[in-house]
């Protein structure tokens, strides 16, 4: 991507001074992006930018000066869709991140990223504009809702109970009585069977798949 040297200086936008630093973050963060945008036309996936970029872009024709990141957001279909396709299609040092496939990551969204770890090589500070840290890009995923506000709750409530077990699961805080119980409950409430797995890392990561579909349906 092409980006002027004059945008990558310090500069006072609104009254707030945003420093180089920030800049060759913003200009990284546009280099992620723009590998998103590639493999999205290819494979004929709808985003849009949301919450901080599209405020920014309306109201300050860019970022906002005060915030450091993007995020885009895809319908529930052209997420999945994106999640099978660019782990394998992004160029090499591009990943993506998400519950299913990176520890660190326990949140309902996608994330790409130019490299997961710091990289002080000379031809990635070249393309992400001597920025050696982690650039990314946040995907938030849209899903619908019930029309009904109690059924709406009542899905609400279920995913939260789901998500507190898992989590006391993962962090040791159930006792295996206590444990088989609370799987139970979650089986009751939401009239599935809930597999048991021994390891509680991936019951979690389990949980939380049973969690997604939830929201997807």
């Amino acid at each position: 991507m092409n980006i002027q040297d004059s945008f990558l200086l310090d500069e006072v936008r609104c009254g707030f001074m945003i420093p180089a630093a920030v800049k060759q973050a913003w200009a990284a963060e546009l280099e992620v992006l723009m590998e998103i945008d590639r493999v999205c036309k290819k494979h004929n996936i709808q985003y849009f930018a949301d919450w901080g970029t599209l405020l920014g872009t309306v109201r300050h024709g860019g970022f906002i000066p005060w915030d450091d990141d993007l995020d885009i957001v895809m319908k529930r279909e052209d997420y999945q869709k994106f999640l099978n396709v660019a782990r394998f299609d992004m160029e090499p040092g591009f990943d993506v991140q998400n519950f299913r496939n990176h520890d660190d990551c326990w949140l309902f969204m996608g994330k790409v990223v130019g490299k997961n770890g710091f990289c002080f090589e000379k031809e990635h500070l070249r393309r992400f504009h001597n920025f050696p840290y982690i650039a990314s890009v946040d995907i938030f995923v849209l899903d619908y809702v019930h029309k009904d506000p109690e059924k709406e709750e009542k899905r609400r409530t279920l995913c939260k109970y789901m998500l507190g077990v898992a989590d006391s699961i993962a962090e040791g805080g159930l006792a295996s009585e206590e444990k088989e119980r609370s799987l139970r409950t979650i089986e009751e409430m939401s009239g599935k069977r809930i597999n048991r797995i021994k390891d509680p890392v991936e019951m979690r990561r389990y949980v939380y798949g049973e969690v997604e579909k939830i929201f997807g349906e």
